[in-house]
């Protein structure tokens, strides 16, 4: 679930990408050659080319040149193969996608989410899809609260409500020094959105709705430095 990297010379942070191929080529040309890329999940469902983006990125994991992070679309569409679930509409229109490209692909990319971590640390930075928690650094088996935190976010009862809305006290359990970097939730529709708790920690919003008409969010990690990105296609 957690694995604990080296801190490369230079980290590429991707978000979630939603089948946009175009966005996800544009946002690697920027990425530079010596970058370890990582991937922060839901690299399918919604646009038309779930195949391509896994394809793509399948092959920079084998090179060696980057690391996927799970998200929950990615989870529920090993699921639906596995038949642990029944598919969504949307889910059922990337499933004909695979179909009409490869069969092999798709199980690789299975096998791909099923050993990919939920959450990985390099250095200060942290990176899960979701929302974050020390407990991702130091249980050896993680609770299901864990694992649905990493994937989901974190979700509070509210009077009134029919379900469980969306919070962010997990922000504040950030340590300082710390930068934490998630997809999941556009927070912001144009440039990755930014926040800093009392203790000094941080927070990086990457996801900017690509795959539904947004941009593709992206971050570049060198020397303690860190430089956001908008990408849209045709942009690099």
């Amino acid at each position: 679930m957690f694995r604990c990297i080296e801190l490369p010379s230079e980290l590429f942070v991707i978000a979630d990408v939603h089948g946009d191929f175009d966005s996800l080529v544009a946002a690697l040309d920027l990425a530079p050659n010596n970058a370890l890329i990582l991937q922060l999940g839901d690299l399918v469902d919604r646009g038309s080319f779930s195949p391509l983006c896994v394809e793509l990125m399948l092959s920079l994991v084998e090179q060696g040149r980057a690391m996927l992070v799970a998200g929950n679309h990615d989870v529920a569409l090993a699921d639906v193969v596995a038949g642990k679930r029944s598919p969504t509409p949307g889910r059922a229109e990337t499933l004909e996608q695979f179909a009409a490209y490869s069969d092999d692909l798709l199980a690789s990319f299975v096998a791909s989410v099923r050993s990919s971590p939920l959450c990985i640390r390099a250095g200060d930075y942290a990176f899960a899809h979701a929302a974050w928690s020390p407990k991702m650094e130091t249980e050896q088996l993680w609770s299901d609260d864990l694992k649905r935190l990493a994937l989901v976010g974190e979700r509070r009862p509210v009077d009134g409500a029919r379900r469980p809305v969306t919070s962010h006290g997990w922000i504040d359990r950030i340590p300082q020094r710390r930068c934490v970097f998630v997809g999941h939730e556009v927070r912001s529709g144009d440039a990755p959105l930014k926040c800093e708790n009392a203790r000094g920690g941080t927070a990086v919003f990457l996801d900017l709705g690509c795959g539904s008409g947004g941009p593709l969010g992206c971050a570049h990690i060198r020397d303690g430095e860190i430089t956001l990105h908008s990408v849209r296609a045709g942009s690099s």
